[in-house]
């Protein structure tokens, strides 16, 4: 890890833990949506801890064994705020379904296709194109929702906007970069360090919804 990366690495660590202590100080005052996305910041705190860790130990392959995992529960989890925050029709059964589908598609990924000494990026990528796909309708239903009077102080449109680029960003990363790199290409290192910057202010973005949420702008409480 040269010392640019390190560097954002921390930043983008800072980030995670500033808006991690925001969610646990606040955690009383959301609704059970927002509370998913504090358990969310904990296990991805969590988990790239020990990412930091392993890479600083040159344990490579014991760093994609996290994230093979750490992407199930993150896949579940953050399609339970997208449930939770909206609740469509039949919610529980969409639960079961959420807490059925990304194992399976984990597993299979680890057993066939990409094993857990192999960084994810099937995984990676089939996450980018969900979240992309809910957060852009997460964003409609807010604009059409008549009881939503000003989108710009709802905390879902903020962190649907924020899911969207994040995950938008993460799929073209992974998409094009990855193979790039093998082909050593002069600008991987610049494209490295912006995806970083990105996800520490998507963090940063986090940590501001969760510090400025009021749950008298929830309309589905």
């Amino acid at each position: 890890m040269n010392g640019a990366y390190n560097f954002l690495y921390c930043l983008c660590l800072i980030s995670i833990l500033l808006a991690t202590l925001i969610g646990v100080i606040r955690y009383k005052q959301y609704s059970y949506s927002m509370k998913i996305i504090v358990w969310g910041l904990i296990i991805t705190f969590l988990s790239e801890i020990a990412g930091y860790i392993a890479i600083n130990t040159h344990k490579y392959e014991l760093r994609y064994t996290f994230y093979h995992f750490y992407d199930i529960i993150e896949s579940v989890i953050t399609t339970s705020y997208f449930i939770f925050a909206f609740k469509p029709v039949n919610p529980i059964k969409l639960m079961k379904i959420n807490a059925l589908i990304w194992p399976v598609i984990g597993i299979y990924n680890m057993l066939f296709l990409q094993p857990i000494n192999v960084l994810n990026t099937n995984m990676l990528m089939v996450e980018s194109f969900v979240f992309i796909s809910l957060s852009l309708f997460s964003i409609y239903i807010i604009i059409r929702q008549d009881k939503v009077e000003n989108i710009f102080k709802f905390p879902h449109f903020w962190m649907a906007v924020l899911y969207l680029i994040s995950w938008s960003t993460t799929f073209f990363f992974w998409a094009f970069v990855n193979s790039l790199y093998k082909g050593e290409w002069k600008y991987s290192d610049v494209a490295t360090y912006l995806q970083s910057i990105i996800e520490g202010l998507f963090y940063l973005g986090t940590a501001a919804t969760l510090y400025l949420y009021n749950r008298k702008m929830e309309i589905n409480d």
